[in-house]
């Protein structure tokens, strides 16, 4: 009896990967094609395209801006303004939400891309070999 229990939790996890990574996909493949226009001086629209790593870190942005709503970062959402108006992007996103990303994209950068890094290592390391 626990032999088949063993098989069904073993396929449940599989099975909610899958989902996990569907999901994923299908978020992905959201963003990657979401495109933002705004409205230029002369009535005008254009396309304003943010980099693809912060258009799917976007949604995570809103737990982190109430904390840099807080006035001891107002010369630094002032500055991130500034940076963002005169890189044409201050109708794409808000300076809260720029200094979030500033924050969020190395916690999830870092591990994401360790994972191959430190695979690579041991690969090229090969196998442990124990000398006798």
């Amino acid at each position: 009896m626990a032999f088949t229990a063993n098989y069904i939790i073993i396929i449940s996890l599989g099975v909610l990967w899958a989902v996990f990574a569907a999901g994923i996909t299908w978020h992905l493949a959201q963003t990657a094609f979401a495109i933002t226009y705004v409205t230029l001086a002369d009535g005008r629209r254009q396309a304003r395209r943010l980099p693809m790593l912060f258009r799917a870190l976007l949604p995570l942005t809103p737990s982190l801006t109430p904390f840099f709503r807080k006035p001891r970062f107002r010369k630094a959402r002032e500055q991130a303004l500034i940076n963002l108006t005169s890189g044409g992007f201050d109708d794409v996103i808000s300076p809260d939400e720029f200094m979030a990303l500033r924050v969020l994209t190395p916690l999830v950068v870092v591990p994401v891309l360790s994972i191959p890094v430190i695979s690579a290592f041991a690969w090229i390391q090969g196998p442990d070999r124990k000398s006798t």
